[in-house]
């Protein structure tokens, strides 16, 4: 345990160094993070402010967000993940904006203005499909999805997708680190390469 402290506090200086160090070659600037949240470590509000004055604020939404969501995967004894977490792309992360937004009944990770829920639900459907099922039950389950539906421009999106597509995963990481993020939510399995998935297994 002592050991596991002294990796992490080493961890922690070098990363507040090394992660706004345009110069620095010798790692990813999510790299040292991660290896210290894979211990179980917990940022702090000190860290996020150093991440909010160093950072854009695109930056500083996404590490702050993931940070707080490891910490989940390392509860539930699958730290392994969290690298797969950081390293996902664009799409994935943004449907997961799109489910804390959902589940927190704010729209603090989007910009829209007028009719914010259903720009959300248009833009999830539209450009994340792949993580849609994931959208869809967080939509059923703060109580939107009815209001949602009964709109024609999303109803007729939604009606014209291919259900059965949305199943095939590319990425059985991302949709473990969905199911363990978020296991309120009723999704169905998924398949991977023919074969059905489940957390159950």
């Amino acid at each position: 345990m002592i050991i596991i402290d002294i990796i992490i506090s080493v961890t922690k200086i070098v990363f507040h160094f090394d992660l706004f160090n345009k110069n620095s070659r010798k790692s990813s600037p999510h790299s040292f993070l991660v290896l210290f949240l894979q211990h179980g470590y917990q940022i702090t509000r000190k860290d996020r402010e150093t991440i909010r004055d160093k950072c854009e604020y695109v930056v500083y939404k996404k590490l702050a967000t993931l940070s707080r969501l490891s910490f989940t995967l390392y509860e539930q004894g699958r730290p392994d993940l969290i690298a797969e977490l950081f390293n996902s792309v664009d799409s994935f992360i943004k449907s997961i904006y799109t489910i804390e937004s959902l589940l927190s009944n704010t729209s603090v990770y989007f910009e829209y203005k007028t009719n914010v829920w259903l720009c959300i639900a248009n833009n999830a459907i539209t450009n994340y499909r792949d993580y849609w099922i994931f959208c869809e039950a967080a939509l059923k389950k703060c109580g939107k999805w009815e209001e949602i539906y009964k709109i024609s421009s999303f109803k007729a999106i939604y009606n014209a997708i291919d259900k059965d597509a949305l199943l095939e995963w590319e990425n059985q990481k991302q949709y473990e680190i969905l199911r363990l993020l978020y296991p309120q939510l009723e999704v169905p399995d998924i398949r991977i390469k023919g074969k059905t998935v489940s957390l159950l297994e």
